[in-house]
């Protein structure tokens, strides 16, 4: 598996781990989101050489081996281009696969707890400048939906007064996308419920200086949960 949610990382591989691990790791990923690509194909949407790409795909063959069978993950490309064992994945998969198409609101929440528990923090967070430039609209996606994810966790937890899960859910989706408004808001909301007034205000104050850095007005939603939990 391929983990993006948070440092990137290629777990279970069944090789020794050779030369240029991260772009081995970006190649993996890159397949694995446009399966059947060529060579040349890859090279130009990664910005790399030719043959950088047949050496990558030659180490992440290597390192990601073959099953019990010698059955290999990562087969030689042939017409079809470049692809991986339908049995590799990414954690955003599974993430996905769990939700099963269903919208967030119509998920049980233990489904949500189990999807926001595979995120470890920002989307391949602490790749070097210039690695992976081609996710970002992946990234994108992935913050919108854990986002999501955590705000109707914590919107469930609240109704049930349950102030540690909802605790949980903010602070797993601030991992991925931190200081965001939406969230801050939320977590206001969360410590209003709790009576800890103290960390209401302090996190009222972050969020007028984040606005006021970034040149910009609060939502009105967010001004809405403002005066709500200013409302002692």
């Amino acid at each position: 598996m391929m983990r993006i949610l948070g440092t990137p990382e290629l777990v279970g591989a069944r090789g020794p781990q050779g030369r240029s691990p991260r772009r081995c790791q970006e190649l993996a990923l890159y397949i694995l989101c446009h399966p059947g690509r060529s060579s040349a194909a890859v090279a130009d949407a990664l910005c790399l050489s030719a043959s950088t790409v047949k050496s990558t795909a030659s180490h992440l063959r290597s390192w990601i081996g073959s099953d019990e069978a010698g059955t290999p993950y990562f087969p030689q490309a042939v017409q079809g281009g470049y692809r991986l064992d339908d049995r590799v994945s990414t954690d955003w998969d599974h993430l996905g696969e769990l939700l099963a198409g269903q919208p967030i609101n119509a998920a049980d929440t233990p489904t949500l707890v189990n999807a926001l528990a595979l995120v470890e923090g920002r989307p391949l967070e602490g790749a070097a400048p210039g690695d992976f430039a081609w996710t970002q609209q992946l990234v994108n996606d992935i913050v919108m939906t854990v986002t999501d994810l955590a705000l109707e966790l914590a919107d469930r937890a609240l109704a049930i007064r349950d102030i540690a899960l909802a605790r949980w859910a903010l602070a797993k989706a601030l991992t991925c996308d931190p200081g965001a408004e939406q969230l801050m808001a939320a977590r206001a909301k969360i410590e209003h419920q709790a009576g800890n007034m103290l960390e209401v205000d302090r996190i009222i104050t972050q969020i007028n200086q984040t606005s006021r850095q970034l040149g910009c007005d609060l939502a009105d939603d967010t001004m809405a949960v403002i005066d709500q939990v200013s409302n002692r």
